[in-house]
């Protein structure tokens, strides 16, 4: 059970289908579709359930991937969180609502300090775009 027959998509690529060994480190299976598909600086990635759900896959959680999954490689909990951060649109308010349900994402939000900017951004209405 340590090999899980799965597919990664991700838009604009052609999906791979994989063995994801579950004893290999999550960071080394993302650097290689990254390289696969030509994309620098992987841990800037991760992969998150295709479906409904959208939960970002992590080592604490990894093990509950079935065979026949469709996961999808897009930006990390991190960068999503700088981009917010850094540019707080209406289209960065709209990535927030989206990512907030998932426990890794709210973490990493908070993590830096993201709740008093998204506080400010209600309150005075200063999202722009």
């Amino acid at each position: 059970k340590d090999i899980v027959k799965l597919a990664v998509e991700m838009p604009g690529r052609v999906a791979q289908f994989l063995d994801f060994n579950q004893r290999r480190p999550l960071p080394d299976i993302i650097a290689k579709l990254c390289d696969h598909w030509g994309l620098e600086s992987p841990e800037e990635y991760a992969l998150q359930y295709s479906d409904g759900s959208q939960a970002y896959i992590t080592e604490k959680n990894r093990a509950e991937i079935k065979n026949g999954a469709i996961l999808r490689l897009t930006t990390s909990p991190s960068k999503t969180v700088r981009e917010i951060l850094v540019l707080p649109t209406k289209d960065a308010l709209m990535k927030l609502a989206r990512g907030s349900s998932d426990t890794t994402f709210a973490l990493e939000f908070v993590h830096r300090n993201g709740v008093p900017l998204l506080v400010d951004m209600v309150v005075e209405g200063t999202a722009t775009g």
